[in-house]
């Protein structure tokens, strides 16, 4: 037989655990709050990482990640941080029967990269020029 490979943003080895949505936040989301996630990771647009356990049981989870993770922390549904946290490599989270967690994420590949589009202005100022 022929071996298949696959890729995923993320995918998790407990059959009971759903993840339910994966997406970016700013560190604006977080104004008023004193001690958000973003601080503890030291990141301006961390991903969020959301699961949920289905069958009613106390489950270990282990979240593997399509890019390198610089650094994790778990929180509350406010992004605030819970004890949890990791600094490298996969995500390693115990949940309780049925319960809802986040993960806020640093992913290397995925960080904010910095453009001055005034250094390119000589490409991107005659895109649309007609002559």
């Amino acid at each position: 037989t022929t071996g298949t490979t696959t890729f995923s943003a993320a995918s998790c080895d407990a059959p009971n655990v759903a993840l339910t949505a994966f997406y970016r936040e700013t560190r604006d989301s977080a104004k008023g709050q004193p001690n958000h996630a973003s601080d503890v990771l030291g990141v301006d647009y961390p991903y969020v990482l959301r699961m949920i356990e289905l069958d009613g049981k106390e489950t270990n989870a282990t979240i593997k990640l399509g890019a390198t993770v610089a650094g994790w922390v778990r929180t509350n549904l406010l992004g605030e941080p819970d004890s949890s946290q990791g600094s490298t490599g996969e995500v390693r989270i115990q949940l309780r029967p049925f319960e809802i967690a986040t993960v806020y994420l640093d992913l290397v590949e995925g960080r904010k990269q910095v453009r001055d589009l005034d250094a390119k202005r000589e490409i991107w100022a005659t895109v649309h020029r007609v002559d």
